[in-house]
């Protein structure tokens, strides 16, 4: 009797290794009747692809980075153009995406807060020196230092990152911009007196 019931545990714990040993092939590799040493050997002899829309997004990346650059440094007085087109471009994207994978409250966070203030300067209060403050301390505070604690990194070909970094350093760029070089394009911004802008020290 005894030698018939560890028999029987033993042709149960097998069934069940072999149970165990489908569904781990079933999730690793797609199907339950393929060794995952095989699908491993396949996925190293296959050539590295990068998909059409990686390149074109790495491409995109890159040129936004290099263009923001030029802007804010050879036009600065026209960085709010720029600031207002990509951001509407990115945000828009950014909203439509969080929406179709139900992340719409996320859209909440005080980052976006930041940029629509940013927003609301540029089109309906560019002489206000208080939105120009709080712009200010909104962008060169919060916003900089979330690129630090959320380890935000430029990885050109992943749109969502790249939306993620420009949402969290534009702002800044917008600010300085208006700054330094806002009496050129916002009037009454020249008319700022210094101690105005004591608060940057």
């Amino acid at each position: 009797v005894l030698k018939e019931l560890s028999r029987e545990r033993l042709r149960q714990l097998r069934q069940l290794q072999h149970g165990v040993k489908k569904q781990m092939r079933r999730v690793v590799t797609g199907a339950a009747d393929k060794r995952i040493r095989d699908f491993v050997r396949e996925k190293r002899t296959e050539p590295p692809v990068a998909r059409w829309l990686d390149q074109i997004s790495f491409t995109v990346g890159v040129l936004v980075i290099v263009f923001s650059e030029f802007v804010l440094l050879h036009a600065p007085e026209l960085f709010y153009v720029w600031y207002v087109v990509l951001m509407t471009i990115m945000l828009g994207m950014r909203t439509y995406e969080y929406h179709k994978v139900k992340w719409q409250y996320f859209l909440i966070d005080f980052c976006y807060f930041a940029n629509l203030c940013c927003f609301l300067q540029t089109f309906f209060a560019p002489r206000s020196c208080l939105a120009t403050k709080v712009n200010f301390i909104f962008s060169h505070g919060p916003l900089c230092f979330a690129v630090l604690a959320w380890r935000n990194s430029l990885v050109f070909h992943d749109v969502d990152k790249m939306t993620t970094v420009y949402i969290h350093i534009a702002p800044s760029w917008l600010v300085y911009a208006q700054r330094w070089f806002g009496h050129r394009y916002l009037p009454g911004m020249g008319d700022m007196t210094a101690g105005q802008y004591a608060y940057q020290l």
